[in-house]
């Protein structure tokens, strides 16, 4: 679509930074609608995991889609420990704030609870920018996923919220209700268009024919160290060796404890004769997903998109303890893979009633036009630059 540009007002330049795969799945529909609209100008900032080899290296993968990387700041390196971490924050941040002054940002816009959102977001404020944030106001145990995001909303000038839930989270947080605007989450906006229906491809990424039943697993950190994650691993995974079905694993996200995971599902996977991948792209992962017979792990994947896709999910372990979730997930609080494999049991059960409908706690697929709007017309004054707890 080409964009017709105001004659009175420059566009509003809009620094969207993503450091993730997953992240980055979710931001595509907002990009497409901050890049259609009249009033506004993409600067797409790319950092974290897209710049590791080891996760896949899928800054790649946002430049076959088509986007202009507007400039690339390293965060993390490939070590796993938290001191690498914090010091790769602490140049990033420096960077980010470079380059939002190069490029005369006017509003930063970050999603979620991951240190790349919250580096942006410092770099952000300390720039005296208005910063925009996409899924503030969830409640999710993580690592440190709660204290990333609400440090994120308590330092956000605007709130977009995915749920009425978080919407009403937010305000409790002393935010003012001018700033916050429950758009739903834009994971669900483009999944009806984006899609993978073609088995054929589907089976190529899986290496096995998707139509027989299969099982995906993602598994993330979940406040370990690496032996520790490697140990939870191994009892996901012995769960759905017991099942005795073909399976799929995905690599976990960069937090600290990632080694363990990656080690244990190297071994297992190879053992096993289960397929091990770094990356898919996110029209496969979703083909893929909806054509899971159960979903295992701790990703929010398995709350928001399962649910719209209607996936039944097994949640392992606490790391999304909190967050909102439908009739499709079965919750096991342990790392027990006895414990695990009943629950798969269970969901397979469940997933052949097919009569429940899509489940829209997250939204009904319209949210990033909505937020397009939104960071169009706010009047960027004092009002809005201003922060003042609310309570």
């Amino acid at each position: 679509m080409k964009k017709t540009k105001s004659k009175t007002q420059p566009p509003r330049r809009i620094a969207v930074v993503t450091g993730t795969r997953a992240e980055y799945g979710i931001f595509q529909p907002v990009l497409k609608a901050i890049d259609n609209h009249p009033r506004l100008e993409l600067q797409l900032i790319v950092t974290g995991m897209h710049l590791l080899k080891k996760f896949g290296f899928t800054v790649n993968d946002i430049q076959n889609d088509g986007w202009k990387i507007t400039a690339r700041v390293k965060l993390q390196n490939e070590i796993d420990n938290v001191i690498g971490q914090s010091r790769g924050m602490g140049r990033a941040l420096t960077s980010l704030a470079d380059t939002f002054a190069r490029l005369k940002t006017d509003i930063v816009l970050v999603l979620g609870d991951r240190i790349e959102a919250f580096t942006a977001a410092a770099a952000a404020t300390s720039s005296q920018l208005i910063l925009a944030h996409i899924h503030g106001g969830d409640a999710a145990l993580g690592v440190q996923d709660d204290a990333y995001r609400h440090a994120i909303t308590k330092l956000a000038h605007l709130h977009f919220a995915a749920t009425k839930d978080a919407a009403d989270r937010i305000s409790r947080l002393g935010e003012q209700k001018f700033r916050i605007y429950q758009t739903g989450s834009p994971a669900l906006d483009n999944i009806s268009e984006l899609i993978c229906r073609d088995s054929n491809l589907l089976s190529n990424a899986a290496q096995f024919d998707v139509s027989d039943g299969f099982l995906l697993v993602l598994q993330h950190p979940a406040g370990g160290s690496a032996q520790l994650e490697s140990k939870r691993m191994a009892a996901t995974l012995e769960a759905c060796r017991r099942k005795h079905l073909k399976t799929l694993v995905l690599y976990p996200n960069s937090d600290p404890g990632f080694s363990g995971i990656i080690s244990q599902a190297q071994r297992f996977c190879k053992k096993h004769h289960f397929t091990l991948l770094k990356h898919v792209p996110r029209n496969i992962y979703l083909g893929l997903l909806e054509n899971a017979a159960v979903l295992i792990g701790n990703s929010s994947s398995g709350l928001i998109e399962a649910g719209f896709l209607n996936v039944n999910v097994v949640n392992v372990g606490p790391r999304q303890t909190g967050r909102l979730r439908g009739p499709n997930v079965i919750d096991v609080p342990g790392y027990n893979p006895a414990a695990i494999s009943n629950a798969i049991e269970a969901a397979q059960n469940q997933s052949r009633n097919k009569l429940r409908g899509p489940i829209k706690i997250y939204g009904d697929g319209h949210s990033s036009k909505k937020i397009a709007a939104i960071l169009a017309r706010a009047k960027l004054n004092n009002r809005l630059r201003q922060k003042q707890i609310a309570y």
